[in-house]
C-alpha cells in the first residue's frame, strides 16, 4: 500500500521537463525546522540530513531525521510546490507518520540552494488525519557525481539504508 501511495504521489507531483533541464539533478541537503501538536503552543526541533534528486519528473528526497522522539528515516517527493513525506522510526510500534507540505524555493544562483516547506503531519497516508503542523528549510549543495547512478551507493553508505531496506 505504501509503495502504491508513494508511486501515486510521484505521479501527481511532477515538475515540467524544462525546469529540470535547467537545474542540477542531485543535491546533498540539511533541513532544520520545528513541528507541533494541534492545539499546543510548544514546538519541537527536527534536524534532517540526506539527499534530493530528480526522478520521475519531480524531486525525490531520502534522509535521516533526529528529534526528541528519536531517530527516523524520511522518504518523499516534491513537484510544482507540493510535497509528501513518509517518516519511519526504527521501532515498528511507533508506526508511520506522513507530512503533506508546500514548498517554496528561493532563487537559485549558487550553493546553497534554499527551499522552505510548510504543512501538516498525521498518521494516515493521505495526511487527512491532521495532528499538527511542521515546517523546515533546507540548505542543499549540488553533488557532482561521475555517474548519475552513483547517488544510490552514496545514499546507502551515508544514510545506512535504501528503498529495499527502508
Amino acid at each position: 500500500m505504501i509503495k502504491r501511495c508513494f508511486g501515486v504521489g510521484l505521479a501527481i507531483l511532477t515538475l515540467s521537463a524544462p525546469a529540470l533541464a535547467e537545474m542540477p539533478h542531485q543535491w546533498q541537503c540539511t533541513w532544520t525546522g520545528t513541528w507541533g501538536v494541534q492545539g499546543e503552543e510548544a514546538q519541537e526541533e527536527i534536524k534532517i540530513a540526506g539527499f534530493m534528486f530528480a526522478a520521475d519528473g519531480g524531486w525525490v528526497i531520502r534522509a535521516n531525521a533526529e528529534e526528541r522522539a528519536g531517530s527516523s528515516h524520511l522518504r518523499g517527493a516534491c513537484g510544482e510546490g507540493d510535497c509528501w513525506f513518509e517518516q519511519k522510526f526504527p521501532n515498528p510500534a511507533a508506526g508511520l507518520t506522513y507530512f503533506s507540505m508546500k514548498s517554496k524555493e528561493a532563487a537559485y544562483t549558487k550553493d546553497p540552494r534554499v527551499i522552505t516547506y510548510t504543512g501538516t503531519w498525521g498518521d494516515a497516508e493521505d495526511a487527512s488525519t491532521h495532528k499538527g503542523t511542521i515546517q523546515f528549510s533546507s540548505a542543499c549543495k549540488q553533488l557532482k557525481l561521475a555517474r548519475p547512478d552513483d547517488i544510490d551507493q552514496l545514499m546507502k553508505k551515508q544514510l545506512g539504508w535504501d528503498d529495499e531496506s527502508y
